[in-house]
């Protein structure tokens, strides 16, 4: 946050994978009270026709969010849903070893 903050007052701020690699940073960011928009990856022809980097993507992401054409609103992490989709992960990853307790979940 300090890095963040060290240009200037943050506000807003655009997170690619709100709902896996970056649920962390946007619980995070809400924390902070910074508003978090979240930022879809540019489709395929466009990737192709600028070229795929780290740089690349940054700057799509931050003029998305800057011109206002990123307005998506991720889930929250928490709550029932998110307990919801903890626990069916985890009776995905573990259905041999546990069986019954998985079935009474995937049934309601």
């Amino acid at each position: 946050m300090a890095w963040a903050r060290s240009f200037g007052v943050l506000h807003r701020a655009g997170v690619e994978c709100t709902g896996s690699y970056g649920t962390a940073l946007t619980r995070s960011l809400r924390r902070e009270g910074i508003d978090v928009v979240e930022i879809n990856q540019p489709d395929r022809a466009t990737r192709r026709k600028r070229g795929k980097t780290d740089a690349v993507d940054a700057d799509a992401a931050a003029r998305a969010v800057l011109s206002g054409r990123a307005t998506t609103v991720p889930k929250t992490a928490d709550g029932p849903a998110a307990d919801m989709r903890v626990a069916s992960r985890m009776c995905t990853a573990t259905r041999p070893t546990i069986p019954t307790g998985c079935a009474g979940i995937r049934r309601t």
